[in-house]
């Protein structure tokens, strides 16, 4: 199942016709992204790269990041307070779990 989360259109008014185009034609992929995101976090708490790593998405061209802070924004996953250095920028990431409205989410893909 692929469900789609309440958040504005894939473009703003003010993009240009490619954005909206190539936006439209995201909105597909979208939902099985953060669907596979999602299932990831039932491992344990991640970094959203880590989590990309375990769903296959890291080396792929897919916008992951935005997956992730989107499943933050509808509650599916929430921080858990602690922050990791990421072994190869060494820039600082914040770990987060899956929320009990995640893993109804995904139960209810079953």
């Amino acid at each position: 199942m692929q469900y789609e989360l309440p958040f504005g259109p894939p473009a703003r008014n003010t993009d240009p016709l490619t954005s909206h185009l190539g936006g439209a034609d995201v909105l597909g992929r979208a939902g099985n992204q953060r669907h596979r995101l999602l299932a990831t976090y039932l491992d344990g708490p991640a970094t959203d790269a880590t989590a990309a790593d375990r769903a296959g998405l890291l080396a792929t061209r897919s916008c992951w990041w935005k997956r992730c802070s989107e499943l933050r924004q509808f509650g599916a996953i929430e921080p858990t307070g602690e922050i990791e250095r990421d072994p190869e920028t060494g820039s600082q990431r914040i770990v987060c779990q899956i929320t009990m409205w995640g893993r109804l989410m995904l139960e209810a893909d079953k």
